[in-house]
């Protein structure tokens, strides 16, 4: 759903709400990390292949993916998603409300 419409529905004529910014933050978070978890998760065990307790060793970024889901199935690629989740959504949507805020008053004081 486009930004103007959303300000549109809500009858304002000025500009996108604050909380429909903090909305569309978070989507765009969520949707963001859905994509990448399992790019981020594959680094972070093969950052920690080798090191003590941790023998498994990866040949790749596809060799680590394929393990991670033939031990642990499709779910295996998102554990620890939720964490980050936590840290991620609540910062990415006060930067949202944060820039198109800071957008305004910086254009307002060009005119």
């Amino acid at each position: 759903m486009p930004l103007c419409s959303l300000s549109r529905r809500n009858g304002d004529s000025g500009g996108v709400s604050s909380l429909d910014l903090l909305a569309c933050g978070a989507i765009s978070s969520c949707v963001a990390q859905s994509a990448t978890y399992p790019l981020a998760l594959a680094r972070t065990r093969m950052q920690t292949a080798g090191m003590p307790g941790n023998p498994v060793a990866f040949a790749s970024v596809a060799d680590c993916l394929r393990a991670t889901v033939r031990a642990e199935g499709v779910f295996g690629l998102f554990r620890g998603m939720s964490p980050n989740l936590l840290k991620a959504v609540p910062a990415m949507s006060i930067s949202y409300v944060v820039f198109e805020n800071a957008k305004l008053a910086l254009s307002s004081l060009a005119r």
